[in-house]
């Protein structure tokens, strides 16, 4: 997790894990320094309070403060939609607020705009451009409370089953949402925490999936097949297809519910490719490798996995289809050599060039033996090689 999305995350702990250590009910010390917000939190669609939604206030500049008010920036609505936030630096904010089956600002801001080597100040200046529409401006000042309303929006539903194609529903499976962008493009929905998933929402007992909170737009809808992290992740999208270019995308607008969108995983169609990864001259395997599986036509990144300490690699959950199997990041490190006195001798890396092989997958390929030539020295290991590979016969 990029710990610069500070105000961000800090609203999807609350919202999900309730992260704070201390009782949100504990009184605050006053702190003559310091302002108060409170306000009442209001549901869009019924004109009732917002019971246990959760609150962030954001500093207009893009920070959330360097001192301890950034502590108390954050508040949980009552039975009567009421928050107090006490402690607060002077300074202008924006407020808002969260509650399932409403706008969040994880599902809805497109995290692709953002220029992750951007200094702090513009990464949260980006993000808050972007929710704008969503937060409330409020002024803090030292012994004085600011009250404001804030109205929250009912989100978009897109709700379906996910079965496999021998009729069995498909139980526990992740999702990957892509939402059409300004440009066009399909831009991935929420935000991968700590590299391993950016959307919540699993398929239930019976295969039913019920994703919410999402802003009006036109959208591509995956089941991804269950692997260590998303990035890794084979999928099957809306349509029964492994690709989102061929998927079926849905509009959905303001508070809609988009029932039906239902995906079938086809288990004939999907294979593996297994093999080791060698150094081409001793045909010994390497110390490390990423092994990466690119669509033949476009060159598209369908999975990216580690070779396993003893060489060997395993692609999962390979649908159908021509590929290029690329080899990257290789080295091999010679083993500790003792060196003179008794102190060993600083270990030498070897770096690999990276090479591609190309694969037809119609049924799981085994045995793939990938050698590689090594880079010298005064290289760098960034050209493409032919050096030697071979596979035995698909199994």
């Amino acid at each position: 997790m990029n710990g610069r999305l500070l105000w961000l995350s800090s609203a999807l702990c609350l919202a999900l894990y309730d992260c704070g250590s201390t009782s949100r009910f504990a009184p605050t010390a006053p702190d003559p320094t310091k302002g108060t917000v409170t306000g009442t939190v209001l549901c869009a669609d019924t004109g009732k309070p917002a019971r246990f939604a959760s609150v962030e206030l954001v500093r207009s500049s893009g920070g959330t403060g360097s001192d301890k008010s950034s502590e108390s920036s954050t508040a949980i609505t009552g039975l009567d939609g009421k928050f107090t936030i006490q402690g607060v630096a002077p300074g202008d904010y924006y407020a808002f607020a969260t509650l399932d089956g409403y706008l969040n600002p994880i599902y809805g801001i497109d995290f692709a705009r953002i220029d992750t080597n951007a200094t702090d100040e513009k990464l949260n200046a980006e993000m808050i451009d972007q929710w704008k529409d969503h937060m409330v401006e409020v002024a803090v000042n030292a012994q004085q409370t600011a009250d404001l309303p804030i109205t929250i929006e009912r989100g978009a539903e897109i709700t379906g089953a996910i079965t496999y194609d021998d009729g069995s529903a498909a139980v526990g499976l992740r999702f990957a949402l892509y939402r059409k962008n300004s440009k066009g493009e399909w831009a991935r929905v929420g935000l991968a925490m700590q590299d391993t998933f950016s959307m919540e929402e699993k398929s239930g007992a019976r295969g039913r999936y019920d994703i919410a909170n999402l802003s009006a737009g036109e959208y591509v809808v995956c089941s991804l097949l269950p692997v260590d992290n998303e990035a890794n992740s084979p999928q099957v999208c809306l349509g029964n297809t492994f690709r989102k270019r061929d998927a079926k995308p849905l509009s959905v607008g303001p508070g809609d519910t988009v029932n039906g969108a239902d995906i079938t995983v086809p288990l004939g169609a999907i294979h593996s490719i297994s093999g080791t990864v060698v150094q081409g001259v001793s045909n010994q395997p390497v110390s490390r490798a990423k092994i990466h599986l690119l669509y033949a036509d476009d060159r598209e990144e369908a999975m990216v996995m580690a070779m396993f300490t003893d060489g060997s690699f395993l692609l999962p959950f390979v649908p159908q289809g021509s590929y290029i199997v690329q080899v990257t990041d290789a080295a091999w490190t010679e083993p500790a050599q003792q060196a003179e006195a008794g102190k060993a001798a600083a270990p030498k890396t070897h770096a690999f060039a990276v090479r591609e092989l190309q694969v037809t997958v119609d049924q799981d390929v085994k045995e793939l033996k990938i050698g590689l030539m090594e880079v010298p020295a005064e290289q760098k290991p960034g050209a493409v090689n032919g050096g030697p590979a071979s596979a035995a016969s698909p199994q």
